[in-house]
C-alpha cells in the first residue's frame, strides 16, 4: 500500500521537476535573446559612433590644412568653425563632450599656430602653406610659433588618441 501511495506522488514530483526545468530554459533562453538583441543595437550605436567620429578627425583637420593651404580670412575661418560645431551638435549623441570641447580647443590652437606663423614672416610660411613642418631652427627663433605649434600637437596628439579609442572599440571600457 505504500508503494501505492508513493507511486503519484514520485510522479508529481517528476513532473514539477520537468515543469520547473522547462520553466528554467525559458528563462535562460529569454534572457540570452535579450542579451544578444542589446548586443546588435550596441553594435549598430557604436558603428555609427565610429563613422562619427571618422568625420569629425576629418573636419578637425580640413579645419587646419585649409589654414595651411588656403590662407583663410577671419570669416573663411568662422564659416569652418561654425560648420564644425553645427556637426557635433547634430551628432551630439555620439561624440563625447569632453571630445567635442578638445575639437574646439584644438581649432582654436591651430588658428594661434597659423596667426603666430603669418605674424612670423615668410621665412615659416613656405613649409607651413605646403603643410610640411617649420624647421626646428625657425621655431626656436620665433617663441610664439614654437610655443602654439606645441599647444596645437599637444591637443591634435590628445583628439588623435581619443578618436583612436572610439575606432578601436575601447571608448566605453574607463
Amino acid at each position: 500500500m505504500r508503494n501505492l501511495i508513493n507511486a503519484p506522488v514520485a510522479t508529481v514530483i517528476a513532473a514539477l521537476i520537468a515543469l520547473l526545468g522547462t520553466v528554467l530554459g525559458l528563462f535562460a533562453g529569454y534572457r540570452r535573446w535579450r542579451k544578444e538583441r542589446e548586443t546588435a543595437r550596441f553594435g549598430r550605436f557604436e558603428a555609427d559612433r565610429q563613422d562619427i567620429y571618422k568625420a569629425l578627425w576629418q573636419k578637425v583637420e580640413d579645419v587646419n590644412v585649409a589654414l595651411r593651404r588656403d590662407r583663410v580670412d577671419d570669416g573663411g575661418f568662422m564659416q569652418l568653425v561654425a560648420d564644425l560645431n553645427e556637426f557635433m551638435l547634430r551628432n551630439g549623441t555620439h561624440i563625447e563632450d569632453s571630445d567635442i570641447r578638445l575639437a574646439n580647443r584644438y581649432v582654436e590652437a591651430v588658428k594661434k599656430f597659423d596667426s603666430a606663423v603669418l605674424a612670423a614672416g615668410t621665412e615659416s610660411r613656405v613649409p607651413y602653406g605646403a603643410t610640411q613642418e617649420i624647421p626646428t631652427e625657425i621655431l626656436q627663433r620665433e617663441l610664439s610659433i614654437g610655443t602654439a605649434e606645441s599647444e596645437a600637437t599637444r591637443l591634435r596628439t590628445e583628439l588623435r588618441r581619443n578618436i583612436r579609442k572610439v575606432l578601436a572599440g575601447d571608448s566605453f571600457k574607463d
